[in-house]
């Protein structure tokens, strides 16, 4: 059996829609982190970055809807920040935070799934909040860049295919 390597789409002209729409990424998302530098934290980056992933390489999926997008990091965000208050191993911290990351995953998975807000990145940003604790600035990065990363798939809707 062949080994398969690059995507057969690729043969049917497909690449100008991969390289356009890798770059619409590069720059939506380096204008989130070039306003913003000053707060985020890693996993808070990491998580808006598999963000635009999916809103700019599946875009007709409903895990990029601006629905799922805005709203799954806004729950996601709020359930982290409450559960790094939660000190249930204050005595052992890489239990104590083990504990946080998976009651902050659980909650906003649940919340997600019950609210038909799902979008997979934002579960890192609940572990990310309930790891490093609720900072005002930082949900607010995660929020605009939310919504910067949703304007930007309605404005660019009609150029924009899925590539998968």
């Amino acid at each position: 059996m062949p080994v398969h390597i690059l995507d057969d789409k690729l043969r049917e002209g497909w690449a100008k829609y991969y390289i356009m729409q890798a770059f619409l990424a590069f720059i939506v998302f380096f204008t989130c982190l070039l306003f913003l530098a000053h707060i985020f934290t890693g996993i808070l980056v990491a998580a808006i970055g598999a963000s635009a992933f999916i809103v700019f390489a599946i875009p007709r999926n409903t895990t990029a809807t601006p629905r799922a997008v805005i709203f799954g990091h806004a729950i996601c965000g709020l359930v982290g920040g409450g559960a790094s208050l939660v000190d249930i191993f204050p005595d052992n911290p890489p239990v104590n935070y083990a504990f946080k990351a998976s009651l902050a995953f659980f909650l906003g998975f649940f919340l997600m799934v019950i609210t038909d807000t799902e979008h997979p990145p934002a579960a890192s940003t609940a572990v990310g909040f309930a790891i490093d604790g609720f900072k005002i600035d930082a949900y607010a990065f995660v929020i605009f860049a939310a919504v910067l990363l949703s304007l930007a798939k309605i404005l660019l809707k009609k150029y924009l295919r899925d590539l998968t």
